[in-house]
């Protein structure tokens, strides 16, 4: 480095030291600032506020700059708001039902008023007190409608994406299994009325509904209706029971879809393939899949034999106790277990071959819970015959060989080298290494933030 450089260096710190935040560039600021929980960011304009007045008052240069704080109020730290419980609530007293945390509708129309414009995601996450979750949607609504009617402006219009996450469970009194509660009534009314002033929603999650048969029919017509321009779709378990939804179909523009199986059959499939923006197709199965079925053979033929410009993925996650469910002859692109019930052993090997049968374009298998280090050895050997990409985490391995030689000859045949196989597990130095030999890579083992970022 040049002293030139040197200098230059020294007086950046200085400046630095000297100026303190006013010296961060502003886009430096806008991520600091997006970071902070709703309540600290009119505490934190306020202390700047202040903060930069006393300065000035006192001849001293402001220790805040004042383009840092307006950062507090642009669109930018803004744009994800996140509806939890005890959001916006107050205690109050009630005769029947002592303090109760009910929603402050002067607090509540103050964020709408100011922030609703600058949202560019709006995510609903579990809740238990409902009725402050339905007198959310219920102001929202009414905000957005007054400016509709009395002017041409669409206050909800910047929202591009709406991920609404039902989820309620509970546990019954002497019954140690959880009954689940499904979204309806007013609370599905009201959803359905805030879901229809989102005028520029492209990406829309909606998270175990739990619907009725005679609740769904209505609320996924009226989805589908007004939402021809959605570029992404996720529906996990919308129903608690068996029931296609001919309705995505309508959903032409779409490029990303994430569908429960059982919310799927032949017809669905067949309406699928007809998309021809659509470049992802995602099969999501967890506890809530229940009575799901695998579509026929015949049609994923005729599928993959009409659309070559998708990706089918199957991910099998959350607190299932059933298998993978197969899908035959779909040209399934990657498989990946997020199954957390417990390690995966000498079954996934053996799923994985036989998924070769149905898979034929399977070019990627992730898998995100425990898993041994002789099953990560067989894997990556069938996964190079295959030339398949195989991804599991670091921190889940298992220093365990758990495969006998006998089943060591079983699938790698009579001349496997059972002392090759014992001494690769070994350590975790000798698996990783055996591992990037055999697969020619070394992102095949990975840490957690890798792994939860590339998927």
């Amino acid at each position: 480095m040049a002293v030139g450089d040197i200098s230059d260096c020294e007086n950046n710190v200085s400046m630095f030291e000297s100026n303190g935040w006013a010296a961060l560039p502003d886009v430096l600021l806008e991520e600091i600032f997006s970071t902070l929980p709703i309540k600290n960011l009119g505490r934190c304009a306020q202390v700047g506020k202040c903060a930069m007045h006393k300065n000035v008052s006192r001849g001293k240069h402001p220790t805040v700059s004042y383009a840092g704080i307006q950062k507090l109020f642009v669109n930018y730290p803004w744009r994800r708001f996140q509806f939890e419980d005890f959001i916006f609530t107050r205690r109050k007293f009630t005769s029947h039902s002592g303090w109760q945390y009910t929603i402050d509708h002067w607090r509540l129309r103050f964020l709408i008023m100011r922030a609703a414009s600058k949202w560019r995601e709006l995510e609903i996450k579990p809740v238990t007190i409902l009725f402050n979750l339905y007198e959310f949607f219920r102001v929202l609504t009414n905000f957005s409608e007054y400016y509709e009617k009395t002017s041409d402006d669409r206050p909800l219009q910047g929202i591009r994406s709406f991920i609404f996450r039902w989820q309620l469970h509970f546990e019954q009194q002497g019954d140690h299994h959880m009954k689940v509660v499904g979204t309806g009534g007013e609370m599905l009314k009201t959803l359905s009325l805030l879901l229809s002033h989102l005028h520029g929603l492209s990406d829309l999650a909606l998270y175990e509904l739990q619907l009725e048969p005679w609740e769904s029919n209505y609320f996924v017509d009226e989805v589908s209706a007004a939402r021809i321009w959605i570029l992404k779709l996720q529906t996990y378990a919308a129903v608690n029971f068996p029931r296609a939804f001919l309705q995505i179909g309508l959903f032409l523009n779409l490029e990303h879809l994430t569908v429960s199986p059982q919310h799927l059959d032949e017809s669905v499939i067949t309406l699928i393939a007809d998309l021809k923006r659509l470049q992802s197709f995602t099969i999501y199965q967890n506890e809530k899949s229940v009575g799901s079925n695998a579509v026929s053979a015949a049609t994923w033929r005729a599928f993959a034999s009409s659309n070559t410009h998708t990706r089918v993925y199957l991910i099998l996650s959350g607190q299932c106790h059933c298998d993978l469910l197969i899908q035959p002859n779909a040209p399934v692109y990657a498989i990946i277990y997020e199954n957390s019930n417990g390690q995966l052993t000498a079954d996934v090997a053996q799923q994985f071959a036989n998924s070769m049968g149905f898979a034929a374009k399977l070019k990627l298998l992730a898998i995100r819970e425990r898993i041994s280090f002789g099953t990560i050895l067989l894997l990556s050997l069938i996964a190079r015959d295959h030339r398949t990409t195989l991804c599991v985490r670091r921190n889940a391995l298992l220093k365990r060989r758990n495969w006998s030689s006998s089943e060591i000859h079983a699938v790698l045949g009579e001349n496997a080298d059972f002392g090759w196989f014992r001494r690769s597990c070994s350590s975790y130095e000798a698996i990783e290494q055996q591992i990037r030999l055999i697969t020619g890579s070394g992102a095949t083992i990975v840490s957690d933030n890798r792994y939860l970022y590339s998927f």
